[in-house]
Formats: structure tokens, C-alpha cells, sequence
């Protein structure tokens, strides 16, 4: 669709109260609510020129400029078989990779995350890591990844540590005021991030218990 057809375009957004439809409103209204976040990509609208229906934004292509195109570092290309509860890691990984003796420990990180799927995206803030957990903090109102959904972790900008992307999964969310904290567990990691987790972790733990 060329840009002249589509800046013709009238959209509608559904109505909290579930009355009349909101609207219209002009293509470029809807672009720049979805970038100023008062649309996410996933949220409902009809264009009666295109489709008599209410569909997700993400759907139409023309939009597609919002969606996350590929994590910000470059995904390894081999994987470790990935680590779910403590039952699950062999003793020959617990011994090979120093774990024994960390489960269960969470340090402070700072560092810039994204959570991705191939439709939707959430930046958030890492505060704490463990060997196999990391808790991170949204600015959002609402957790838009389904309970139990892998989901894709990207990690940036963080002290002291490399860029890395996980697989990962939630295990525990809380809302505290206007933000919201995910404890999410890490599913797939390539060896050397394993490695350098491991090593961020001990190294800070044995600083803040040092005698």
C-alpha cells in the first residue's frame, strides 16, 4: 500500500467503558501512540477499509517498523542443554561448572535487558543474579508475556559483564507501585555466558562475605 492510500486511512480503538468505538484517527496518530507507549504493539484496532474486525496491531505489516527486528548482541550459535531445577543438572555439570556451591546465591547486577518473542517486546533494568535466575524490573503497568512462555533474553550495558541472550522463563512476578519485578529463570545459555555468570556471581558474593 502506497503512502497516499494509507494516510487515508481511518482507524478506531475500542472503548474502556464498551461503549462507541474510539475514533477515527489518521495512520500517523496510531504510529505515534504506539511509539510513546500509549499503544503497545499488541493492542486492538479496526480499520474498516482493511478489515471489519478488531485485529492487533502487530498484524498489519505497515507497522511493522515497532516490531523488534533481532536481539541487540548476535545469538550464539551453540547452546549448553539448558538448566531447570537443581534435580535436572548432572554431577558432572555441578562439578564442571562450580554450581554446587552457588545455588541459591543473588548479587546486585545493573544492566539494560530487553524480553523478546517475534511479535512483542519489554525493556527492562536486571537488579540481582543468581547461576540460574535473574530478577528483573519493567516501568509497565502490565507483564505482556503469557505465564510459563520462553521467551527470549537479551542483556546489555550491564557492569562488569558481557552482552549475552538467554531463553528464559517466569517463575515469579510482583507489581510494587508503578513497576513490576520478574524473577525469570535461565533455560538455554551458551557455555561462555554460563561461564561468566558463574564467575560475576562468585566473585561478588565472596566481596559482600569477605571477613
Amino acid at each position: 500500500m502506497n503512502d497516499e492510500k494509507l494516510s487515508k486511512l481511518e482507524w478506531f480503538l475500542p472503548d474502556p467503558k464498551q461503549e462507541e468505538a474510539l475514533g477515527p484517527y489518521s495512520t500517523e496518530l496510531i504510529r505515534s501512540f504506539v511509539a510513546d507507549k500509549r499503544l503497545q504493539i499488541d493492542s486492538f484496532v479496526c480499520c474498516p477499509a482493511l478489515k471489519r474486525e478488531w485485529v492487533r496491531i502487530y498484524e498489519f505489516d505497515f507497522f511493522d517498523e515497532f516490531l523488534l527486528k533481532a536481539p541487540v548482541c548476535p545469538l550464539p550459535k551453540t547452546f549448553s542443554k539448558g538448566i531447570y531445577d537443581e534435580d535436572s543438572l548432572s554431577e558432572d555439570m555441578l562439578s564442571s561448572d562450580g554450581l554446587r556451591d552457588l545455588l541459591g546465591m543473588r548479587v546486585p547486577l545493573r544492566g539494560d535487558l530487553l524480553l523478546h518473542n517475534n511479535r512483542i517486546f519489554m525493556k527492562g533494568i536486571a537488579t540481582e543474579l543468581g547461576p540460574l535466575e535473574l530478577t528483573a524490573c519493567f516501568d509497565e503497568k502490565e507483564f505482556l508475556f503469557e505465564e510459563g512462555e520462553e521467551i527470549w533474553l537479551t542483556m546489555f550495558n550491564a557492569s562488569r559483564m558481557d552482552s549475552f541472550s538467554a531463553k528464559v522463563v517466569e517463575v515469579k512476578r510482583e507489581s510494587k507501585g508503578q513497576k513490576i519485578y520478574v524473577d525469570l529463570f535461565l533455560l538455554r545459555l551458551n557455555p561462555e555466558h554460563k561461564r561468566s555468570i558463574i564467575g560475576y556471581v562468585r566473585s561478588h558474593w565472596q566481596k559482600e562475605h569477605a571477613l
